[in-house]
This record gives C-alpha cells, structure tokens and sequence, in this order.
C-alpha cells in the first residue's frame, strides 16, 4: 500500500522483529533499516536501542503481515554483527 511519498510500506518494515543474538533480542517496536553497503541494522523504538546490526540478507518475511501466519514474526536474515 502507498504512502504521501508514494512508497510502499513494506519497503520500511517496521513491527516485532527478532535477531539471532544475545538470547531472547527482540524489538517490539524495531525498524529494519539498510544501511548501505548489504550492511542493515534492527532500531528498537520502545527502548531506544540499535538491537542488531547485520550483514547478508534483510529480514525473513514470515508473520501475519507477510503471509497470514500466526505466531512468528519477522527476524534478520543474514550474518549478525552485533546484538545489545
């Protein structure tokens, strides 16, 4: 669906979100946001964190706004680099 910019939404995936590192990271409230370079990072807007940061993929698409499926949720798809 388009935005006032004219984008899609799913082009700024917003949502829960989880990363591979440490145990139990996930962004509630977590923006996936390319960073350039094949380079992404997960921003936890509730807790005002950078969650993860990765290289490789983006994220999976799985969870009731990709695909209908309830129960899982959208994590980082690729090689984690950090995680807080």
């Amino acid at each position: 669906m388009p935005n006032n910019t004219g984008r899609s939404r799913a082009a700024f995936p917003h949502g829960c979100i989880s990363a591979q590192f440490p145990a139990h990271n996930v962004a509630m409230k977590g923006l996936a946001i390319r960073a350039g370079n094949g380079a992404s990072v997960l921003f936890d807007t509730e807790l005002l964190r950078m969650a993860a940061g990765w290289t490789g993929g983006y994220i999976t698409t799985r969870g009731v706004v990709f695909d209908g499926e309830h129960g899982v949720h959208p994590q980082i798809d690729g090689e984690q680099k950090f995680g807080t």
